[in-house]
């Protein structure tokens, strides 16, 4: 439930305790291959844009052809990313822009099969949705979780007292959420923050329609965890529950 030990797994293929990116800084284990490599190995044009997270920098991993990162978290807007070893200051909203350097990856010429990771920094706190989303939802209601009010007895210690590791973050009916952010404001800021994400998505995926690719492209769409949006009182991640 933690974002770099979810994206080491998601490139080895392995546990954190055997690629060794057990929390955010750590790097993995150099001896492990991951399937980028290998495919790299075997003739394919490989491309990573995104957020990589595991070793708190953006710097080259092997394995990929085309690299657009950025150190840690990242800014919502106007980032800066690593671009094949340059350093590149950008206007513009994150989600965006990492579309936009997809796109270009996908519309090189080149005969060679490819592959492509696609690391959105969204949805992430502080939920920063696009301009175009600053509004949307704003007189919607969102549901409220269904086990917001749930006992936690029996549960783990740490789930007891919602003080996890770096899991300050609590439900207060009064109070404040996550991100500074009441929970309601937190929620629909939340469900703007993914639009971005499937307008990003979208952009991909009618690329791929018109490049005639769609049906001889694999696409997965996973996430390297969820956050808690008051499930048994909690905010955050972390758990593993």
């Amino acid at each position: 439930p933690l974002c770099a030990p979810s994206r080491a797994s998601h490139l080895t293929g392995v546990y954190p305790h055997i690629h060794g990116a057990v929390h955010n800084k750590r790097e993995v284990n150099k001896e492990i291959t991951t399937w980028p490599e290998m495919l790299q190995e075997a003739g394919y044009r490989t491309g990573f844009v995104g957020k990589i997270h595991y070793g708190g920098t953006a710097d080259i991993r092997p394995g990929f052809d085309r690299w657009v990162s950025f150190p840690g978290q990242g800014e919502y807007v106007d980032p800066t990313f690593n671009v094949d070893g340059e350093k590149v200051e950008r206007k513009g909203y994150h989600t965006d822009l990492l579309a936009e350097y997809a796109l270009e990856f996908l519309d090189e010429t080149d005969d060679r099969p490819w592959a492509l990771c696609l690391w959105y920094k969204a949805p992430h706190s502080p939920f920063t949705p696009p301009d175009r989303y600053a509004e949307t939802y704003k007189d919607a209601q969102p549901p409220l979780p269904a086990t917001l009010g749930a006992s936690r007895d029996g549960k783990a210690i740490s789930v007891q007292t919602g003080e996890g590791p770096g899991c300050t973050d609590d439900w207060f009916p009064d109070g404040k959420f996550q991100a500074g952010k009441s929970w309601d404001h937190f929620m629909k800021d939340y469900a703007r923050t993914i639009r971005g994400n499937d307008d990003a998505l979208g952009q991909i995926l009618d690329r791929l329609d018109k490049m005639g690719e769609a049906e001889n492209t694999l696409v997965i769409h996973t996430a390297d965890h969820g956050f808690f949006n008051g499930e048994f009182g909690l905010g955050n991640k972390r758990w593993m529950y």
